[in-house]
């Protein structure tokens, strides 16, 4: 962290910074999140009504969006 910090001049904010892990054991991600000093962060969010999932959308997942495209669109 500290090479980023001469590099860019930027100082990571650690109350503020969260590490995302995928495809890790749960003995790795610890082992990560403790040498990065962040926050375990979770990708439970949602990005405009539509699930961030790594699997293929169905109709049920995109509708939100779709709706809210729709909702803006004035014939």
């Amino acid at each position: 962290m500290d090479d980023f910090a001469v590099l860019s001049s930027l100082v990571i904010n650690l109350e503020n910074s969260l590490v995302f892990l995928s495809g890790v054991d749960d003995e790795l991600g610890t082992s990560l999140q403790d040498h990065l000093s962040f926050k375990l962060g979770s990708l439970m969010a949602k990005y405009p009504g539509v699930p961030l999932i790594f699997i293929r959308l169905t109709h049920f997942d995109c509708k939100p969006l779709a709706k809210q495209i729709l909702s803006r669109i004035k014939l």
